[in-house]
């Protein structure tokens, strides 16, 4: 395994289950540094799915990220729906991406989420095979829709 690649922890199949949180779309200023704190007081660890252009206009948030224990991971450069995109437009997507994590933190991440949780058997074989695991999830929040907290907590937790 190349030695930039970011090591994620082990998950065995005998081993009792486990919720993974995860972000995506930043980092930003106003959002990130505000869960950031939260995961923090809790000791949570968390895993980020970054945009590469927002990693370019706010590094030092990814920074604080790596600093402090969470996985930093590619979220593409631009959000676009890459179902939709031609072969080297993805690439360059997800390239970029990991060039400039790479860049500010010293660790080139292998999972990635496609924006929109978007993919297809074409896309699924393009990302394996420049090296990424695709990262979806079981359970949609539905947080990006405005709705409150109980809301949100409601559409997480079993009833």
């Amino acid at each position: 395994m190349d030695p930039r690649m970011q090591k994620q922890p082990p998950f065995l199949p005998n081993e009792p289950k486990r919720i993974a949180l995860t972000f995506d779309d930043g980092p930003d200023l106003q959002y990130t540094p505000e869960i950031l704190e939260i995961l923090d007081a809790y000791g949570v660890q968390s895993s980020f799915f970054c945009i590469g252009s927002q990693v370019q206009k706010f590094p030092n948030v990814l920074r604080r990220m790596v600093r402090d224990g969470h996985v930093v991971a590619n979220h593409s450069w631009d959000h676009p729906y890459l179902t939709k995109e031609s072969k080297s437009s993805v690439r360059m997507q997800l390239e970029q991406t990991s060039d400039i994590i790479e860049e500010t933190v010293g660790l080139r991440p292998r999972l990635f989420r496609p924006p929109y949780g978007d993919i297809n058997e074409t896309l699924s074989t393009q990302v394996h095979s420049l090296g990424y695991d695709i990262v979806l999830w079981d359970v949609d929040s539905v947080d990006w829709s405005g709705i409150s907290g109980p809301s949100i907590l409601s559409n997480v937790l079993p009833p």
